[in-house]
């Protein structure tokens, strides 16, 4: 008899005997077990993770975007990795998509609300990973017409723009999400903080007063926000 199949018919019949607990668990290690070393999508949040000693709660990470990928399976979590390697941390499986299958979701959502501002940021983020870039375009601006005060937004699309060498498009859109970051989501103004300072190609082809005078009060902002309760200054 085939060992394989042997071990299969002895699994097969200890999860009858168990019953269906033993069935769905099963199950859910099955799916959970073709994860490891594909490329995923977030369906929640802007990149925040569960820390190892916290399962409960998610935390901003710098360096972990909505498009990632996964290094290692522990059963449900997905253990993913900052682009510095400097950061780690892990979603559920419930809350990511594989990138491939990606933009057919968001699809599948956009046309049951045409008004879904995140959809549209997450399939142009897939967009984006796969190279889709004049998809990707339409799909950060339309997120944009229908959120404008959201600072998250106007980063991905300048990251896009700098991928892109659109230079012009790229600085506006990262002075308008510095405009918008005192209300904005705080993981938003974490992320734009990080990504100026890390010099896109954008930002170092540009080294005018205009951008240091930008730049500064958001690095001061966040800087001071971390010791002490301070309003946000003028921009």
């Amino acid at each position: 008899m085939n060992p394989l199949r042997a071990r299969s018919t002895l699994i097969a019949c200890l999860c009858l005997f168990a019953g269906s607990p033993a069935l769905s668990q099963t199950g859910r290690v099955l799916a959970d077990s073709g994860w490891a070393g594909q490329r995923i999508i977030m369906l929640k949040g802007m990149g925040e993770v569960h820390r190892p000693q916290d399962s409960t709660h998610v935390a901003s990470a710098v360096g972990i975007n909505l498009v990632t990928s996964v290094v290692r399976v522990e059963g449900h979590r997905l253990w993913v990795v900052s682009t510095s390697g400097g950061d780690s941390g892990w979603v559920d499986s419930a809350e990511a998509r594989r990138l491939p299958e990606a933009i057919s979701y968001f699809t599948a959502m956009i046309e049951r609300d045409q008004g879904n501002w995140d959809a549209y940021l997450r399939r142009a983020e897939a967009e984006h990973a796969l190279n889709e870039r004049q998809a990707a375009t339409f799909d950060y601006s339309k997120a944009i017409d229908l959120h404008p005060s959201e600072a998250f937004l106007y980063l991905r699309r300048g990251r896009h723009y700098n991928t892109l060498r659109a230079c012009r498009e790229a600085l506006n859109d990262f002075e308008t999400g510095i405009s918008f970051a005192p209300t904005s989501a705080p993981q938003a103004t974490i992320l734009l903080l990080s990504y100026t300072a890390s010099s896109p190609a954008c930002i170092r082809g540009v080294q005018t007063l205009r951008v240091v005078i930008r730049f500064a009060p958001l690095r001061q902002f966040i800087t001071q926000s971390h010791s002490t309760q301070r309003a946000p200054p003028s921009w």
